[in-house]
């Protein structure tokens, strides 16, 4: 995505590419290839500025209510995967246990077993 700095620096260069060559000739070349470098520049340098101003922003605050937020968004997810695993091992407890309860209720009814009283 091109800043605004780029943007007007292509329209300029546009407006010099598209001079009649009577205008300009041979001679004008140099001088716009030296005018979109120093245009480039000054972008440049101006991109910079305003990076430079966002680092240097005192963003305490800021960067506290982020990580508390990703912070409590990622104990939220953790929470919920736990949650979900702790679930399904439940689940699989209990059809192992129903499964071995509906086993010894068959072996008892059945004729063969032998019963103990004690």
């Amino acid at each position: 995505m091109k800043s605004k700095y780029q943007t007007k620096n292509s329209d300029r260069v546009s407006e010099f590419h598209s001079l009649p060559e009577s205008l300009c000739g041979s001679q004008c070349k140099p001088d716009i290839i030296q005018l979109t470098a120093a245009t480039d520049y000054n972008v440049r340098v101006q991109e910079l500025k305003e990076l430079a101003a966002l680092a240097y922003r005192d963003t305490t605050a800021e960067n506290r209510e982020f990580w508390k937020n990703e912070m409590g968004q990622a104990l939220r997810e953790i929470h919920q995967v736990y949650d979900d695993k702790l679930e399904g091992m439940r689940t699989e407890l209990e059809t192992y246990y129903n499964l071995k309860v509906n086993s010894l209720q068959t072996e008892l009814r059945s004729p063969n077993v032998t019963k103990f009283s004690l």
